[in-house]
């Protein structure tokens, strides 16, 4: 998993070189639209080490996670406006709730009732993870479930989407039956935890999953390591579990184009599925 993102750190840094090199060579004025909106680390009490994306949120405010740093040094919820004005620290993580996020893809979540949920990937009672809820205004925070007290149920989550009937979806890299990781689901008041389903790491199947992202059609896509060739696969499933599916199988090395380790997805204006990966024709990464 951290070769993983080591590649998109790599893919992320090579795009913007690029684009930072088109852009002066186009006009040295859109340059100038570069802004600096907060910088975290000094001092520690805003946080340290913001590795999740952050949410803009429908407020027009944007929204975080940083890994470290707060009262506690075990990371923050943070709030800034577009502008880089009015930062603020919604909560600080304690030592029994930590923030530490596995996954860059692991960001908040705007609920359809305007609160924010997340996943800590360890921490809460058990040290293996956590799902929580805080409103826009720091109030409110609350651990919805605790991971670890039974191991069938999975451990380690990664970030949350909002399924259409406003239940919480979202994975778990281990644990599950057969150990392989889980797609879980949650009511937003912490009832109701349940496993969509027990990745089996053979045949279609794979092992160890990444984010969920939830498309137009309602239907849920990700990825996740093993499949047929052992080198990651793109799912789908039905919110119910039902309709699990394989939608492509990465390789090694097919005509040197396709890569290993497939990284999160975003649907796309034209409704494709888009990604990033390791492997390539270069053996950099590829997207």
């Amino acid at each position: 998993m951290k070769t993983q993102r080591s590649a998109l750190a790599w893919i992320l840094k090579t795009v913007w070189l690029s684009l930072g090199a088109s852009l002066i060579a186009t006009t040295a004025h859109a340059a100038t639209h570069y802004q600096r909106l907060k910088s975290f680390g000094f001092p520690e009490s805003g946080g340290k080490y913001p590795d999740a994306p952050v949410l803009q949120a429908s407020d027009g405010v944007l929204y975080g996670m940083t890994s470290s740093g707060g009262a506690s040094n075990f990371g923050t919820i943070f709030r800034v406006g577009s502008d880089g004005t009015s930062f603020s620290v919604l909560h600080s993580f304690s030592k029994d709730m930590l923030s530490h996020q596995l996954w860059a893809e692991g960001g908040l979540l705007e609920g359809s009732d305007g609160a924010l949920y997340g996943a800590t990937s360890a921490g809460g009672a058990f040290d293996s993870g956590t799902v929580f809820r805080v409103n826009k205004d720091g109030s409110g925070y609350e651990v919805l479930y605790n991971f670890g007290a039974d191991i069938f149920d999975g451990y380690n989550p990664s970030g949350l989407v909002e399924g259409i009937d406003g239940t919480l979806y979202g994975t778990t890299l281990y644990g599950g039956t057969n150990g392989y990781g889980t797609v879980f689901a949650v009511k937003k008041d912490g009832s109701g935890y349940g496993v969509v389903h027990a990745f089996l790491d053979s045949g279609n199947d794979g092992a160890y999953p990444g984010g969920l992202m939830r498309a137009g059609d309602g239907v849920f896509y990700g990825t996740s390591s093993g499949g047929t060739n052992g080198a990651g696969m793109v799912f789908k499933l039905n919110s119910d579990g039902t309709l699990y599916g394989l939608l492509y199988n990465f390789n090694f090395s097919t005509n040197g184009i396709v890569g290993v380790g497939p990284g999160a997805l975003v649907e796309g204006s034209d409704g494709a599925l888009y990604g990033v990966g390791e492997g390539g024709t270069e053996g950099g990464g590829l997207c």
